[in-house]
Parts: structure tokens; sequence; C-alpha cells
């Protein structure tokens, strides 16, 4: 593993946010525990210590952009942190500019186009159907002929 006893006393880490100092803390931890890489989801880091998502989210940008470590999607959406030495090259004013650049809210993704869509064409219309005129006859009652009722036709 990489000398990081630099790291405090670096231009880029004081440039930093409290919240993406702790964040970087919790991941040195996870990664000296782990062996080199750390696999911790947003979920965990609010479960287990306390670091909403929305904070979280803006840290590791700022850790990510600062040099101090590369992140990669590992399965199950779990972000795989790796630590890396690219904070030493790193300027105070690159190091402002970094975390100012993490905080701009990102461009909305862009959205597919819209489809029109299809128009049915219309149903075809049934011919209309010719009235009965109406007579004023009275309707009988069809029903079946019992036995008993047979009037012996």
């Amino acid at each position: 593993m990489t000398d990081r006893s630099g790291v405090v006393a670096s231009a880029a880490y004081a440039a930093m946010t409290r919240s993406g100092r702790r964040v970087l803390h919790l991941i040195e931890g996870e990664v000296e525990r782990g062996g080199g890489t750390a696999s911790i989801s947003l979920y965990d880091f609010d479960r287990r210590f306390g670091c909403s998502r929305r904070s979280t989210r803006f840290a590791l940008k700022q850790l990510a952009m600062c040099g101090f470590i590369t992140i990669s999607m590992g399965p199950n959406r779990i972000n795989t942190f790796r630590l890396c030495d690219g904070w030493r090259a790193v300027t105070a004013d690159e190091a402002a500019r970094s975390v100012k650049q993490a905080r701009l809210p990102q461009p909305p993704r862009a959205a597919l186009p819209k489809l029109p869509k299809p128009v049915k064409p219309p149903k075809a219309s049934k011919p209309p159907k010719a009235k009965r005129p109406r007579i004023n006859e009275r309707r009988v009652v069809s029903l079946p002929k019992l036995s008993f009722m047979d009037d012996g036709r």
C-alpha cells in the first residue's frame, strides 16, 4: 500500500468539505480492512456510517475529482473504491476548482424524444338499421306448451 501520511497536509485535502473528509476516512478504513478495495453502497454509507445520500454523492465527486480515490461500478450497483495518489499533483487552485465543480448540479439526462402516438383509423361505420314502424299490436308472450295445456292440436 502507498504511503498516505501526506494526505492531511495536502492542498487537495485542505480544499475539501467536511463531508468529503469524513467519507475519505471511512473509505480508507474499509480499504485497510478489505485489502486494497472497498465495496460500499450509498445505502451502507447511510445506515452504517450515518452519512446522508446527498452529502455522500457530493463527497464522492469531490474525492474523485481531487484524485484521492477511483470509483468503479461493482455488482448490484455497489461502488468499488480504490485509493490513488492523484492528490499529490493537485495544487490549491485546482482543488478549489474541483470542489466547486463537484458542487454544481448535473444537467438532467437527455430524455428520449417522444414519438407521436399512432393515430387509429376511424372505425368503418355500420349501415344504419331500418327502423320498423311501431304497431300498436299487443305482443303475446310465447311460453312453451305444457302437456296439460294442450288443447288437442
